[in-house]
């Protein structure tokens, strides 16, 4: 048995930590969310669907509670559509399918006490993959791996929305302009 010494491992970690460091790599850290967003009510979503399975999910992560009833709620985020589509976007010799393009969008909103704290926000992303005529199984399992992680990105995007959220000026608070 060959026995290494410490050092060399040490070295190897040290340099490997540093070049990821160098290269902008970062853990994924949790995201802070406004203090409205503390137990939030998700609506219009399947509630069984895979989209709201990710939302809790990486809610739950950031510390947010995510309630089933909307007098527990502090805010509503509103599912206003989740949708995914398919298109052809190349074709062979015999007018069989090489490549796809899958859309995946997602309209979404927040309102807090019956006022809207997030307008409507649309979310998309596309990507495009190739497909095997003579491997439909691989390419149907592409496809669905690739709608899984685009849903998964669109999730960090929404958080990324929802981080940012303000609250909403009132009439009585917004500034008033002294015209010249």
């Amino acid at each position: 048995m060959i026995r290494v010494a410490p050092f060399p491992r040490l070295l190897l970690a040290l340099s490997l930590a540093v070049t990821l460091s160098a290269c902008g790599y970062h853990l994924q850290r949790t995201r802070n969310l406004p203090p409205v967003m503390q137990r939030t009510l998700i609506v219009g979503a399947d509630p069984y669907g895979d989209l709201t399975r990710e939302l809790i999910r990486a809610l739950s992560s950031a510390n947010v509670t995510v309630v089933k009833t909307p007098d527990r709620a502090t805010a509503q985020l509103h599912i206003l559509t989740d949708s995914s589509d398919q298109t052809v976007v190349s074709v062979d010799s015999h007018d069989r399918p090489q490549a796809y393009e899958l859309q995946y969008t997602v309209k979404f909103s927040v309102t807090h006490d019956k006022q809207t704290w997030l307008a409507p926000q649309t979310v998309s992303l596309n990507r495009t993959y190739v497909f095997d005529p003579d491997n439909v199984l691989a390419g149907n399992q592409e496809a669905r791996r690739l709608l899984q992680a685009m849903r998964g990105d669109l999730v960090q995007v929404i958080l990324r929305r929802l981080a940012a959220i303000k609250p909403p000026v009132r009439a009585a608070e917004k500034p008033v302009q002294k015209s010249p």
